[in-house]
């Protein structure tokens, strides 16, 4: 479980740092949204609640949770969800 970071040649092109992953219809995951020329990535953020506990469980710690190239990307929609928009990526994978 790393974090984020730039490949070579790579060059960031947005950074939300207040997106969410719907991880299910209500379950939300709070992280940074980050766009490249080459791929699309969710940063989970680090559980503030899990303090010294962090140390020894790497998924309460920052990390990438998804690295999605933008080759891989077959559709894309938003959706409209009460008063925000959901970005619904398509990348062929169930």
């Amino acid at each position: 479980m790393e974090k984020f970071s730039l490949q070579p040649g790579e060059h960031l092109l947005i950074n939300d740092a207040h997106a969410l992953w719907m991880k299910g219809a209500m379950m939300a995951i709070q992280g940074q949204l980050k766009l490249t020329e080459k791929r699309i990535v969710f940063e989970k953020n680090a559980n503030p609640l899990a303090g010294i506990l962090s140390l020894f469980l790497k998924n309460q710690r920052q990390h990438v949770l998804h690295d999605i190239p933008l080759s891989s990307i077959t559709n894309y929609s938003t959706v409209t969800f009460g008063k925000s928009e959901r970005l619904v990526i398509d990348n062929g994978v169930s």
